[in-house]
């Protein structure tokens, strides 16, 4: 499971998150296709400000926005409560990384059985990293 939460790995997967909700970064590669550089930053003020009970997905991004320190000091556990309301809002992507600080015990208490309950629901709403982290239980 260590593969799953590497520091590396995690910010590579909040990046590649706001970079796609953003619509920011993408360039071409040799051979055709796209895909989205990780070394590029989306512009802070393109974050939203609040996360809204109207816009769970508005706290995914604010969730990044603190555990990636963009913009504002990095802070993991505010990072954990906008990805709560994210997933509690119907934005089944922050019950994934709210899993992810469960499961490593990032700004939360480490709970396994919370992290797996969390991918579960996160599978259940149609977003494969969930069903994928909750493989590894």
């Amino acid at each position: 499971m260590a593969g799953l939460h590497g520091s590396a790995a995690r910010r590579g997967v909040g990046l590649c998150v706001v970079i796609g909700l953003l619509g920011g970064c993408a360039t071409g590669r040799p051979g055709g296709g796209e895909f989205q550089d990780l070394s590029c930053r989306p512009p802070v003020e393109l974050f939203p400000k609040e996360c809204t009970d109207d816009d769970a997905d508005k706290c995914v991004l604010n969730g990044v926005r603190y555990e990636e320190g963009l913009g504002v000091a990095r802070d993991v556990r505010h990072a954990a409560t906008q990805y709560g309301k994210a997933c509690e809002g119907g934005a089944p992507l922050g019950c994934v990384f709210l899993g992810m600080l469960y499961a490593k015990g990032n700004g939360v208490p480490q709970d396994e059985r919370r992290a797996a309950a969390l991918f579960d629901k996160a599978c259940k709403g149609g977003v494969e990293a969930g069903c994928t982290a909750l493989d590894t239980f």
